[in-house]
């Protein structure tokens, strides 16, 4: 081998370490530096998202499907949220247990009237 050779591949050498450390250190600083805010962000994004759900069941934005029972919110255009009949009396019974007694006269014709339509199928 001769020198320019030896010389040429004792550059590359040099030059694959350098840039395995460039590499390595701009890695470290995406990791340390975006990635956090990535999280946050996804975080952020849940609570809003969560909430607008939330927000959507007390108005009664919701749909209900005759074939299932569930209940369907739809979360700000882009996701369907399917609540089970179950889950939707666990939360009406959460709540009534803590508010008046309108609100448990209201979930008891609910279900008087949830069990005469499926009497009627």
């Amino acid at each position: 081998m001769n020198t320019t050779e030896s010389n040429f591949i004792e550059l590359s050498k040099g030059l694959q370490k350098r840039i395995h450390a460039l590499v390595d250190e701009s890695l470290a600083d995406i990791q340390g530096q975006i990635i956090p805010f990535i999280d946050e962000d996804t975080e952020s994004n849940v609570r809003y998202r969560t909430n607008d759900v939330i927000n959507q069941l007390i108005r009664g934005d919701f749909t209900v499907d005759d074939r299932d029972g569930g209940i369907y919110v739809e979360a700000n255009d882009c996701i369907t949220i399917r609540l089970s009949s179950s889950d939707w009396n666990k939360a009406v019974d959460v709540l009534a247990s803590r508010t008046s007694d309108k609100a448990k006269d209201l979930k008891i014709e609910r279900l008087e009237r949830q069990l005469k339509e499926s009497l009627n199928y």
